[in-house]
């Protein structure tokens, strides 16, 4: 019988009732904002009603820089999430939002494969509760303002050939990395050249990962340099006046999203950033919700432990990972088929056991993360 697809299997997955996920996992239910059928917001209110709750157990997995194969980064945090209940301990994890770019391209989805997914699959990869949607318009307004600066007498004095912030887009459009705007007639605009970036690729989408509040993702928008003027000197959205409206659009895209595996293992979900130019993990707020023990542990009670999937190689993160996320990292994970070039099911052990093409280079990254 042929094994069945990874969409047949997460179809056929029976869904926990969320309240008791999340109860698990120590989110007090009044904290749920139900979106629909199998995902709940979680409020910013249960970060400090769970701050007094016990640390859980911090795991990290990682892997070297992306490869064809691919390295089941996220396959394996929700396997090892999934692994803690049969051994009697808790877990929760947080991986982040799939972009809907690598979605419909080469990669595929990022709700993880076989019996170690997050569902439901399809709302998962796509659009879920609109987040990426919200920090494309953040961005956007953002860029809207600045060509709007530039029309009506640009009093800031931004050089138009040094402007760094251009638009962002959530799918893969390879006609309009480079673009030129402000076509047209006199009302159209200023002419210039620009582009598009993808949405995960935005300086917002890492400053909602790694604000603790909606006061601290406000200053953080105001902080975003959007150019320069002609002496050299950086332009900021608190310049253009509009970090204010930037984050009142991410107002609900700051609140991390509750979802389950296909065990009823809890999963945070949020945020998206890459993790070659920014943090390419999930939010510092999911981390707060994530990092605690069930409600009203008592000693004897299992083990809580949260897994973490760290997006990209993990060359890029060993070295900042510790200094922003101040929690103890216990494990690394890598996969050895993406070395060897041959699929994981391929790999005879006298291979693995041979010294492999960048072997090295990961065994440097884990003595970087030491």
């Amino acid at each position: 019988m042929a094994f069945p697809s990874d969409l047949e299997i997460a179809r056929g997955a029976v869904l926990r009732p969320l309240a008791d996920v999340a109860a698990e996992a120590g989110i007090p239910s009044e904290f749920l904002e139900p979106y629909g059928v199998g995902v709940a917001k979680v409020g910013l209110g249960a970060v400090g009603a769970m701050s007094g709750l016990s640390r859980a157990r911090y795991v990290v997995v990682s892997a070297i820089t992306p490869t064809p194969l691919g390295e089941g980064k996220t396959t394996t945090t929700v396997g090892l999430g999934q692994g803690f209940a049969h051994v009697g301990k808790r877990a929760t994890i947080c991986i982040r939002q799939p972009s809907m770019g690598p979605t419909f391209g080469i990669k595929g989805g990022a709700a993880g494969g076989g019996y170690s997914q997050v569902v439901p699959m399809e709302l998962f990869n796509l659009h879920l509760t609109g987040d990426m949607h919200a920090v494309t318009a953040a961005h956007n307004m953002c860029s809207a303002m600045l060509d709007a600066h530039l029309f009506h007498g640009n009093g800031l004095g931004l050089d138009l050939h040094n402007i760094s912030w251009r638009r962002v887009m959530d799918v893969n459009e390879r006609a309009l990395r480079n673009i030129v705007v402000g076509l047209g007639g006199r009302l159209d605009g200023v002419p210039r050249e620009t582009g598009f970036d993808i949405t995960a690729a935005s300086e917002v989408m890492a400053a909602l990962s790694l604000c603790t509040s909606l006061s601290d993702l406000r200053v953080r928008m105001g902080r975003i340099v959007v150019g320069y003027d002609g002496g050299g000197s950086p332009v900021t959205a608190e310049d253009l006046e509009v970090a204010g409206a930037m984050t009142v659009i991410l107002k609900e895209a700051i609140k991390p999203n509750l979802m389950q595996t296909l065990e009823g293992t809890a999963a945070l979900v949020h945020c998206g950033p890459f993790g070659n130019i920014a943090t390419g993990n999930s939010s510092i707020i999911a981390d707060q919700i994530g990092d605690t023990h069930q409600r009203h542990a008592q000693p004897g009670d299992a083990e809580h432990g949260r897994t973490e999937q760290s997006g990209y190689g993990f060359l890029d993160i060993a070295d900042g990972f510790p200094h922003f996320r101040l929690y103890k990292v216990d494990l690394l994970l890598r996969e050895m088929g993406a070395l060897t070039g041959q699929p994981t099911d391929q790999i005879d052990r006298i291979v693995i056991r041979r010294p492999v093409p960048g072997g090295g280079r990961t065994g440097r990254g884990v003595d970087a993360h030491r």
